[in-house]
């Protein structure tokens, strides 16, 4: 199985499962995204997943 092939079986599995909630990324998450990026010299994608990762951590502490 190819690489695509398997990060297309990967996406597809998390869309599909109803234990998890796909929030929307928000214009303000990629403002701060944006910032981060150009300041740490960081990948949009790297950004942008610690960004929404210390979001989870403040609402959900026990995760």
């Amino acid at each position: 199985m190819s690489n695509l092939t398997s990060s297309i079986k990967v996406i597809e599995n998390v869309i599909n499962n109803k234990n998890i909630l796909i929030k929307e990324v928000t214009v303000q998450d990629y403002t701060v995204v944006v910032k981060m990026a150009n300041e740490k010299d960081v990948n949009i994608n790297d950004a942008l997943a610690y960004v929404i990762m210390k979001k989870l951590y403040r609402v959900d502490l026990h995760f």
